[in-house]
């Protein structure tokens, strides 16, 4: 009688285990792939717009300094064009990121996403600074 149930109980957990089976390949977790998938894209896609927006931005601000790099007096041009390597290294690493970014799968995704929350930060902080920087030097040009 005990091996019959033994029996019994290793049947009923074998015919456990293919339902779970089963269910790992159902419709259902193709579904959870296609959901991973749909919003690995967008969140790709976000990051790619917001690296593009901080990018415009890098170039409006070295547009700016161009400007106003004609009228300035010395002291300003030196403190313009030290900002002005800033914001193009700051762009090329924008630029690099983007690169990354296009060769980025879902299955590196989410370390390249933990390096980007710091990155674009920073980004944006520089951009921040050269800003007031340019700022600064054009108060001076009114003066």
């Amino acid at each position: 009688m005990k091996n019959l149930i033994n029996l019994t109980k290793g049947i009923v957990l074998g015919l456990g285990l293919l339902v779970l089976t089963a269910q790992c390949d159902s419709p259902k977790s193709e579904q959870a792939k296609e959901n991973a998938s749909t919003e690995f894209v967008a969140e790709r896609d976000a990051l790619r717009e917001d690296l593009n927006a901080l990018q415009a931005d890098v170039q409006r601000k070295l547009d700016e300094i161009d400007e106003n790099i004609q009228n300035a007096s010395e002291q300003a041009k030196a403190q313009l064009e030290q900002t002005k390597q800033q914001l193009q290294s700051t762009q090329n690493e924008i630029k690099k990121n983007l690169n990354e970014l296009g060769n980025t799968t879902e299955e590196n995704w989410e370390s390249f996403k933990e390096k980007m929350k710091t990155g674009y930060d920073d980004f944006k902080q520089q951009v921040d600074k050269a800003s007031t920087k340019i700022k600064e030097a054009g108060d001076k040009l009114k003066e």
